[in-house]
C-alpha cells in the first residue's frame, strides 16, 4: 500500500487559525492557480462554518453546509489577509494546493531543508517532501518546544504549498543537563558495573523498558506533529549494543522473566549455572567470572566480548533485542493513537542507518524505511581515504539488502554526518560525487534526499547549492518511476541469513560478493530469510524461483527449512553456488570454497575471484544481459516498466587522485530480447541524448554505448 509520503496531493489537518494565509510564493503575494481551503468541522461538531473571501480579488467561490465550506482561489494575486474564519474553536482545516499537470506526474522527491531557506526557494525545487524540516533529536522538551515555535510558519507555508514535511526525534538519545539527576538516575541505561552509558560525550541513552521515557518520547512525537509534520523519522530507532546494552533493575528483572519463560529449571542449571532464577541477577553473574587470561571479570568487557565468550551473553543479546521491540511497539501504538485523534495521517519512518543489527528489527513496524548513507562500508569504520565514497565503496548492497526485508515498504536514502565529513572532503568534484551517490539510489528504486544548502546531521560541512544539485535532481525525477515500479531483471540473488545469535552487521561474505558482482556487471537482488526468532524463517522456493541462480555466502548456517527449500529449488531446475561445509551434490551447483570469511570491499584472493566467477559463467552461460569486458566502478540496473527494458548506467570511476570521474569508452553490451526492438536510445545527467544502431540476431541484440561521462539511461523499445 503507498503512504501518504508518496503521495504529491497531500493534506494536512490542524487547529485553524483566526487569520489564515494562503501559500504565497513570494514578498508579492503570487499564488498558484486553482487553489482550494477546504474546511471541516472537527468530530462531533455541527456548527454551521462561515468564511469570507471578500478581500480575494477577482473570481472566489464559496460552498457551504452545517460541516463543511471551501474557498477555491482562481486568480494569482492575493492581499495579505486572505481568508477570515468563523468558529475557531469547532473548526479543524485541511489545505490542498492542486499542482500542475506535470508535478502531479512526479515521482517522490525528498528535499534536505532548514527555515534558513525561504518557502519560494523550497517550491522552486518541486520537492514532495521538506527533510528534516524540524530535528528535535535529543532536545528536552522545553527547547523543542521553542524551537518548534520557531519552525511553525516554514513548515505551514510548505503544507500549503503542497509539500509534506518531515520532522526528527531520538529514541534513545538524552542529553546531559536536559532532565533532573534523579530523572537521569532513574531512566539511562546502565553497564553491569552500575555506571551510565554515555556515548559523543554528554549524551545518555534512554531504556526503553521505562514507560516514563517512552512518555517522555511521545511528548517529542506530539510536538512534531502538532507543528505540522506528517512524517515523523526515528533515530537510532534500538538500543545500541555496541555502546552498551542495558543492566539496569527493570531490565535485570525482565530478564528473569525471559529465562524462565524460556527454559525448565533443570535447563537453566545445565545452560547457564542458575540454580534458583527468582534469586538470578546478571550482574552479579557477570561481576563474579573472571577472565584469568585477561585479569577482568565479564563485567568489565564490552558486550561484544561477553557474546563471544558465554551462551549467556548471545541469550542476553536476543532478550533486549525482543524487549526492545516490545517497547517500541508500545511507543509507536500510542504514537499512531495520538495522531488518529488529532485527526491527522501520519507516516512514522525508521533510520536503520547502514543495516545496524540491533537497528533492523523494529523496521517491521515503520511505514518506509530510511538508510543513512555514510559512505563507509557496513562493518568497516575507519576506512582509509582511498575506500571512503565511489568508486571503492558503494551503497548499493544496502539498497539490495533492506529491500530484501522491506516487505515492499519504500527506502529513502540521505547523506549521513561522515558521509559529509569524509566524502565532501575526499571530493573536490561535488557535483560528481552527488550524481553518483544519488544515481546509485535510483537503480535500486530508493527515494534520496537531495542536500538543498543544507546538510542532512550536524556537521560543519554545507550542502548544495541549487544549481549544483539542479541536472541530478532532474535526471533523478524523471527516471524513478521506471525503476520504482519496473521489475528487476537479475538473474542472480545472494542469500542473506541472519542467526539471531551474531552480534554484528551482516556477514563479511555479502560485502564482498556484491562488490564482485558489482565490478563485473553481474546483476543481482538479495534474499533475506531469519532462523524464525528474531526474524522469521520464511524461504520458500517461490521467491527463490525468481532467479536463475542463487549464491550462498555461508551455508553453515542454514536451518532445516532453508534447506529443504534450496534442495526444492535444485530440484526444480535452480542453480546454486555456495561457500562453507554443508554440500549440495547435485549437477547444479558448485561449491567454491569451505571458508565463509572475505574482506569488506573485495574477496582479495584472485584464486577464489576466478573460481566464483567461473562456477557463476558455468552454471549460468547465457545471462540475459552482459558486457564485453569487466568494468570496474561501472554500475547496471536492468529493469523492466512498461513495456519497455531500461538500463540505467552510474559511472562511479572516480580517481580521487586527478579529481575527476573517468570516461568508459567503447563499451559494448548484448542483451536478450524477445523480438526485435523498434529503437534503442539514450539519454545522460548532462542532457545528452540519441539513438544507438544495434545488431539484432537469434533473440539477442548487440549494441556499443557512447561514451559514459556521467549517468545514462539506456532505453529498450
Amino acid at each position: 500500500m503507498r503512504l501518504i509520503y508518496l503521495l504529491t496531493m497531500l493534506f494536512l489537518a490542524v487547529p485553524v487559525q483566526a487569520k489564515i494565509d494562503l501559500p504565497g510564493i513570494s514578498e508579492n503575494n503570487s499564488v498558484k492557480p486553482e487553489t482550494t481551503l477546504h474546511l471541516k468541522a472537527k468530530p462531533g461538531k455541527t456548527q454551521t462554518l462561515a468564511a469570507s473571501a471578500e478581500t480575494v480579488s477577482d473570481a472566489a467561490s464559496i460552498q457551504q453546509s452545517t460541516t463543511e465550506a471551501s474557498v477555491s482561489i482562481n486568480s494569482r494575486t492575493v492581499t495579505d489577509d486572505t481568508l477570515s474564519v468563523a468558529d475557531t474553536d469547532t473548526v479543524q482545516t485541511v489545505f490542498k494546493t492542486d499542482f500542475t499537470v506535470e508535478s502531479q506526474n512526479l515521482s517522490t522527491v525528498w528535499l534536505a531543508v532548514d527555515s534558513n531557506l525561504s518557502t519560494a526557494e523550497v517550491i522552486a525545487a518541486k520537492p514532495c517532501v521538506a527533510f528534516r524540516a524540524l530535528n528535535i533529536w535529543g532536545m528536552p522538551m522545553k527547547e523543542a518546544r521553542i524551537l518548534a515555535a520557531h519552525e511553525r510558519n516554514f513548515i505551514r507555508n510548505l503544507r500549503l504549498s503542497g509539500i509534506s514535511v518531515s520532522g526528527m526525534m531520538g529514541l534513545i538519545a538524552i542529553r546531559e543537563g536536559s532532565y533532573s539527576e534523579d530523572f537521569m538516575k532513574k531512566y539511562s541505561t546502565v553497564d553491569p558495573l552500575g555506571r551510565r552509558i554515555t556515548f559523543d560525550g554528554s549524551l545518555h541513552h534512554g531504556c526503553l523498558a521505562h514507560q516514563e521515557w517512552r512518555a517522555e518520547l511521545l511528548s517529542s512525537f506530539k510536538i512534531l506533529v502538532d507543528s505540522g509534520c506528517n512524517l515523523v523519522e526515528i533515530d537510532q530507532p534500538a538500543l545500541e549494543s555496541w555502546r552498551g546494552e542495558c543492566y539496569c533493575n527493570l531490565c535485570m528483572e525482565n530478564f528473569r522473566s525471559y529465562l524462565e519463560a524460556k527454559q525448565a529449571p533443570e535447563k537453566l542449571k545445565e545452560y547457564y549455572g542458575i540454580n534458583e532464577i527468582k534469586k538470578f541477577d546478571y550482574r552479579e553473574y557477570l561481576r563474579g567470572k573472571k577472565i584469568d587470561a585477561l585479569g577482568k571479570s565479564l563485567a568489565e568487557l564490552s558486550d561484544g566480548d561477553r557474546f563471544a565468550l558465554t551462551t549467556i551473553g548471545q541469550e542476553f543479546f536476543v532478550f533486549q533485542i525482543e524487549d526492545n521491540l516490545m517497547n517500541i511497539a508500545r511507543f509507536l501504538q500510542d504514537a499512531r493513537e495520538y495522531a488518529r485523534n488529532r485527526s491527522v495521517e501520519v507516516s512514522i519512518f525508521g533510520n536503520i542507518w547502514g543495516m545496524a543489527a540491533e537497528y533492523l528489527p523494529p523496521a517491521r513496524y515503520f511505514d518506509l524505511l530510511d538508510v543513512a548513507c555514510d559512505l563507509v562500508t557496513p562493518g568497516d569504520w575507519n576506512p582509509d581515504d582511498k575506500n571512503v565514497g565511489p568508486p571503492r565503496n558503494s551503497w548499493v548492497p544496502v539498497y539490495k539488502l533492506a529491500s530484501s526485508f522491506s516487505s515492499g515498504k519504500p527506502l529513502l536514502s540521505f547523506l549521513d554526518t561522515n558521509g559529509y565529513q569524509r566524502g565532501l572532503k575526499s571530493f573536490r568534484g561535488r557535483c560528481a560525487f552527488l550524481d553518483i551517490i544519488s544515481g546509485e539510489a535510483l537503480g535500486c528504486g530508493a527515494d534520496f534526499v537531495f542536500p538543498l544548502r543544507n546538510r542532512t546531521a550536524p556537521a560543519q560541512e554545507e550542502g548544495f547549492s541549487s544549481s549544483e544539485i539542479s541536472s541530478a535532481l532532474c535526471f533523478y525525477r524523471e527516471n524513478l518511476s521506471k525503476f520504482r515500479k519496473g521489475s528487476s531483471l537479475a538473474e542472480i540473488a545472494i542469500f542473506q541469513n541472519y542467526p539471531s545469535r551474531i552480534l554484528d552487521r551482516f556477514s563479511l561474505p555479502y560485502w564482498g560478493l556484491s562488490y564482485l558482482f558489482l565490478d563485473n556487471q553481474l546483476n543481482f537482488d538479495t534474499v533475506f530469510s531469519g532462523d524464525g526468532r528474531i526474524f522469521a524463517d520464511d524461504l520458500s522456493v517461490e521467491k527463490l524461483s525468481k532467479y536463475k541462480l542463487v549464491f550462498i555466502p555461508q551455508s553453515d548456517f542454514l536451518t532445516e527449512h532453508q534447506e529443504k527449500v534450496f534442495w526444492n529449488y535444485i530440484n526444480s531446475g535452480g542453480k546454486v553456488v555456495f561457500n562453507g561445509e554443508k554440500v549440495f551434490n547435485h549437477p547444479n551447483c558448485a561449491k567454491v570454497s569451505e571458508s565463509t570469511y572475505y574482506s569488506y570491499y573485495s574477496i582479495k584472493d584472485l584464486k577464489l575471484e576466478t573460481r566464483i566467477l567461473q562456477a557463476i559463467t558455468t552454471l549460468l552461460p547465457n545471462l540475459s544481459l552482459k558486457f564485453d569486458k569487466k568494468y570496474a566502478g561501472l554500475r547496471s540496473f536492468p529493469v523492466e516498466s512498461d513495456g519497455k527494458k531500461y538500463l540505467l548506467l552510474v559511472n562511479a570511476n572516480y580517481d580521487k587522485g586527478k579529481n575527476a570521474v573517468i570516461p568508459f569508452k567503447d563499451v559494448t553490451a548484448r542483451c536478450k530480447v524477445q523480438t526485435a526492438p523498434a529503437k534503442i536510445s539514450y539519454k545522460t545527467l548532462a542532457g545528452k541524448a540519441g539513438e544507438i544502431s544495434f545488431l539484432y540476431r537469434f533473440n539477442e541484440i548487440e549494441f556499443k554505448l557512447p561514451e559514459i561521462t556521467d549517468n545514462m539511461l539506456i532505453t529498450i523499445e
